[in-house]
């Protein structure tokens, strides 16, 4: 193939990626695998489910009522043939049992955020993979269009008796090292394509992305899924050991009952009935003291955890700045060797 043939179906080879199709937007990256990635409405209906788990876990005590009849007036407890009981929750049990759903909805809302997190950060990698690569695409086939012209140069001086052929053959390497390069990377932008795609949860894969214009984001390092899934534990920890401690409260009940059916005077009472446990061997103690340890112990993951994401913060914004300097420095080179 000639020089000119060569350069010719490599620009072909590097533009196809960016003509054909459509170009797709980080944001439209992203509002696709909103809605092609099953893991966002698993753990949206995990946020429902969790909801209505807590609602049915925080419903007041149920109304019963009661009504039967025996065959024999001496057996059976006749005075229980018709009745209504309701047991008021006087002492907090109602209360613990919302604190705890309410820590447990935390919960499921953290592995939400995290599972959202997740599938943002695949496609953003995915997306800054391709886009780098289609860069490092378009600046070999520059080098290429440079190996080129030089090789021609050099072809001609050799032509004309001014330069060895060991030149004139180091510069063909150059050259088709440069092609190889940009074949090499024109792959390796297809591939980041496709892997955009599988993040994105669709096999449309694109065929080019457009240029990133991210904006530094608001960092709340309380907001980060694994500090908020300790957070939920800890306030679990704390809603068990309330729970736990309500326990040995006494048992409250109001009951409306009538006479039997067989009584001919139809009567009717009201019977108030107040239930104490006077001792359960220790057992609420050591609950209330294994949830509050626990609920400490979480507490200090939880501090330990906000310490190690600040640190990794300042080394992300460390490591962005050093990419920035790298940037710069080949931006110089790049005008350096199109100088060349």
């Amino acid at each position: 193939m000639t020089p000119l043939k060569s350069t010719f179906a490599l620009a072909l080879f590097v533009a196809g990626g960016h003509v054909l199709g459509q170009t797709i937007t980080l944001p439209e990256a992203l509002a696709a695998a909103r809605s092609h990635r099953m893991s966002v409405p698993a753990a949206t209906d995990a946020v429902s489910a969790s909801r209505a788990t807590g609602a049915a876990a925080t419903a007041g005590p149920p109304l019963v009522l009661g009504a039967g009849a025996t065959s024999r007036n001496g057996l059976g407890a006749t005075d229980q043939d018709l009745f209504i009981a309701y047991s008021p929750d006087l002492f907090g049990r109602t209360a613990a049992a919302r604190k705890m759903a309410d820590a447990a909805h935390f919960r499921v809302l953290a592995e939400q955020r995290r599972t959202l997190l997740d599938v943002q950060s695949d496609v953003m990698s995915a997306y800054i993979e391709a886009y780098a690569t289609s860069r490092q695409t378009v600046a070999a086939a520059g080098l290429f269009e440079v190996a080129e012209a030089l090789f021609r140069a050099t072809q001609r001086r050799f032509e004309e008796g001014k330069v060895p052929e060991v030149q004139l053959s180091l510069t063909r390497i150059e050259r088709d090292r440069a092609g190889q390069t940009v074949v090499h990377l024109k792959s390796k932008e297809q591939a980041a394509l496709r892997r955009l795609a599988g993040a994105m949860g669709t096999r449309d894969v694109p065929t080019s992305v457009a240029a990133l214009d991210l904006a530094e984001p608001e960092v709340q390092v309380g907001m980060r899924p694994d500090v908020m899934l300790v957070f939920a534990e800890s306030a679990i920890a704390e809603a068990e050991a309330l729970a736990a401690a309500r326990e040995n409260a006494p048992d409250f009940e109001l009951t409306a009952l009538r006479s039997p059916w067989s009584d001919p005077a139809s009567q009717v009472a009201l019977r108030v009935q107040l239930t104490w446990r006077i001792g359960d061997f220790g057992k609420t103690r050591s609950s209330v003291n294994a949830a509050r340890l626990r609920a400490r112990s979480l507490q200090a993951q939880v501090e330990d955890l906000m310490q190690r994401a600040q640190a990794e913060l300042d080394a992300n914004a460390l490591e962005v700045e050093s990419a920035k300097a790298r940037l710069g420095s080949s931006e110089a080179i790049r005008r350096a060797a199109v100088d060349l």
